[in-house]
């Protein structure tokens, strides 16, 4: 379901960006901030593209770390020292139980650094002492749809379509039958796919209708069909079929992620879903010290022979380097919009 991904359109911009930084950058050491860790994360990602796996997540995440100092510099609500991160923010353990298994916590609210500051800013959670496991981050990026690291039960998004039914325009939370998780679907027990929309959906209760293209079609979700793509199914909420009559309403039910919009997953036990560029920061900072810490265990994880997550990391990373550019792009923009 993502849009057409172009990562040299989002280097011109952060260029741009650097050549003439936000109000918020203002003048200053928050200006030269701004300006030199736009350079060395664009440097330092153009290096990692060179790079193999084995070292790769040291760099995408050292890339991304500098793109938030960036970031902070300018937040322009951000006043006086606050907008200077320091420390991670973010600390792991579990790596020697699996790449799935390991566990991510956070430092309070109110910390100045860089995760948490960063959440702050872009309204995601953070949370303390209840870790949260990195498969779970995993499955909130839509990019990681189709390479789950385990066949455990997948909370992932949904990916939000603007449709019509009758005389009124509606947001339509919209995914192929076969796309959604397979725990999820079920003719037999639509409570199972209720407690899956609970998680992205404001309410557990939604109806179901064929896409507009199909009137024809029976209203219902359909069960995975094996060795094929199950028949089409879309699904809104009743809730807010009467309420939504402009294409203004959407962007507030939603997320933005590259150039299409999703209603993202909440993990248990945070009060709201994490952003996007936040999941990419949880997921990039566990894999980064795994790589770091225990060189001989990553090497094993990323190994073709014997390892079912090589594929997936593997994937992953091709695409740290074309999405996270459009990201911290968009981010930026956002911030400079107010």
């Amino acid at each position: 379901m993502n849009g057409h991904v172009d990562p040299r359109q989002a280097w011109e911009r952060l260029r741009e960006y650097r050549w003439s930084p936000p109000d918020g950058a203002g003048d200053g050491a928050r200006c030269r901030t701004f300006v030199s860790a736009l350079d060395q994360m664009e440097q330092i990602f153009h290096a990692a593209a060179m790079t193999d796996l084995c070292a790769l997540p040291l760099q995408v995440f050292h890339g991304l770390s500098q793109a938030g100092r960036a970031i902070a510099a300018a937040a322009g609500r951000l006043g006086y020292e606050d907008w200077r991160l320091v420390a991670p923010g973010i600390a792991t353990s579990g790596g020697d139980r699996g790449v799935a298994d390991i566990e991510i916590r956070t430092d309070p609210p109110g910390s100045r650094s860089s995760f948490v500051r960063l959440s702050e800013l872009l309204h995601s959670p953070v949370w303390e002492r209840v870790p949260v496991r990195l498969e779970d981050v995993w499955d909130t990026l839509p990019v990681n749809l189709g390479h789950p690291l385990t066949d455990r039960h997948r909370s992932t998004p949904l990916y939000a379509a603007y449709g019509s039914r009758g005389e009124h325009d509606q947001l339509l939370l919209g995914r192929p039958a076969d796309e959604l998780p397979p725990w999820s679907v079920g003719a037999d027990c639509p409570q199972i796919l209720d407690a899956y929309l609970a998680q992205v959906s404001e309410t557990a209760h939604d109806s179901y209708l064929p896409p507009p293209s199909r009137p024809q079609a029976v209203p219902g979700p359909a069960p995975r069909a094996s060795g094929g793509r199950a028949p089409r199914r879309w699904f809104t909420s009743r809730r807010r079929s009467n309420e939504i009559a402009s294409p203004v309403v959407l962007p507030a039910a939603t997320r933005s992620y590259m150039g299409q919009l999703y209603r993202f997953p909440v993990i248990a036990p945070l009060p709201r879903e994490l952003h996007p560029l936040m999941a990419w920061w949880a997921i990039l900072y566990a894999l980064s010290r795994l790589a770091h810490d225990d060189p001989a265990n990553w090497a094993l994880h990323i190994s073709f022979v014997g390892s079912r997550h090589a594929l997936p990391l593997e994937q992953l990373f091709e695409s740290a380097l074309t999405h996270l550019p459009v990201l911290i792009a968009d981010t930026i923009e956002d911030l400079a919009m107010g």
